[in-house]
């Protein structure tokens, strides 16, 4: 894994897979995502973060995730993965 040190402690990490990102976020005092699926990895995996707004979607997602429980989320997922494969299948 690749780590750049910046002003005031803070560390840009370049994970090189899932488990060390998971890792990573749980461990953070703070997550500040650039990207959507950083903010949204970050609400599910409980993390304290801040978003940048580089674009409104993100405000969008925001202010819909923060009203809902991460677990609520995951099983939401879960039952539409589950249909969409019956229905495949």
């Amino acid at each position: 894994m690749q780590l750049e040190s910046c002003a005031n402690s803070h560390v840009i990490a370049y994970p090189s897979n899932l488990e060390k990102v998971i890792k990573l976020i749980v461990e953070a005092k703070k997550i500040y995502p650039y990207r959507l699926h950083g903010m949204i990895l970050s609400h599910i995996l409980g993390a304290p973060y801040e978003y940048y707004p580089y674009h409104h979607k993100l405000k969008r997602v925001h202010e819909t995730i923060k009203e809902l429980n991460p677990k609520t989320i995951m099983q939401t997922q879960q039952e539409i993965f589950r249909r969409t494969l019956i229905n495949v299948l």
